[in-house]
């Protein structure tokens, strides 16, 4: 089937929209001009083949085949973009592979606001669900690995990674909002994190605090276990997530850096101590 969306009332991020699905497929939309560099891997898609050397093993197509639950994946590309046929490509491949695929190719140049609405500020990106963004080209295994892997922990952790390594603030504040373990992953990504990404999760867990003032309330024991830390930048961090938090039981492990040695984690510690409430509502 091949349709022309010009029109609203159809489940697309935009219009117009060229849809296609082939027997036993998913749903392939395309809202780019399949030109250019990009004429390539539309073609291989109506063709419904695979160049050698991109195939997927048979053992990862069965698994696809079987899955329960839908797949929405968006690629946004551009024009001139060198390597955005080879995201357009596996992505395409996934989608003819299993009916429970739906993959939706985006210029993101012409639907401009639909790449700002998802934050998009460089291409390739391949956006899994909503909610994983992959920067660059990734393999059409990889990809057909973490659908495989949605439910597991560590999807979660990697998902909420790879908002904050984009930069998608929005989307890992809806997340921490929404998902009923993503405080854990809020968590593990914390512990193991640079200073960059903590800058990240300090403004995720300001916007989120904003929206819900006890969502970070589950992780307060183990954030206190992790002031002790040698780390002194990620102790003063960590002092300041605390602040953020406001539960009333850090309000002894913080009191007792104010005997530091270090003038800048004494002066975060009195701005956190002062956000701590007298008790928890």
């Amino acid at each position: 089937m091949i349709k022309l969306v010009t029109g609203s009332g159809e489940d697309l991020p935009g219009v117009p929209a060229l849809t296609f699905r082939f027997p036993g497929s998913g749903l392939i939309n395309y809202l780019a001009l399949p030109i250019g560099r990009e004429a390539a891997p539309f073609l291989e898609m109506l063709a419904r083949t695979i160049p050698s050397g991109a195939d997927i093993s048979e053992d990862l197509k069965s698994r696809l085949r079987e899955l329960k639950r839908p797949v929405d994946i968006l690629v946004f590309i551009a024009s001139a973009c060198p390597n955005c046929p080879h995201a357009v490509r596996a992505a395409n491949m996934l989608a003819l592979i299993s009916k429970k695929i739906k993959t939706t190719i985006i210029d993101a140049e012409v639907f401009s606001e639909v790449a700002e609405r998802f934050k998009i500020r460089s291409v390739p990106m391949t956006l899994l669900d909503g909610e994983f963004l992959f920067y660059q080209v990734v393999p059409a295994e990889n990809l057909a690995l973490k659908i495989l892997s949605r439910d597991t922990d560590g999807y979660m952790e990697e998902a909420f990674l790879s908002q904050i390594t984009t930069g998608n603030i929005e989307l890992a504040v809806k997340r921490l909002l929404d998902h009923p373990k993503a405080e854990a992953s809020f968590l593990s990504v914390w512990e193991k994190s640079t200073l960059s990404i903590r800058m990240g999760l300090l403004l995720v867990a300001e916007q989120a605090l904003d929206q819900n003032p006890d969502i970070l309330d589950s992780i307060v024991h183990r954030l206190i276990a992790l002031l002790s830390t040698e780390d002194i930048s990620f102790r003063g961090d960590t002092a300041d997530l605390l602040g953020q938090i406001g539960h009333p039981e850090a309000k002894e492990s913080l009191e007792a850096l104010l005997q530091s040695d270090n003038p800048d984690i004494v002066e975060i510690v009195e701005e956190a101590l002062k956000s701590l409430k007298t008790e928890k509502s």
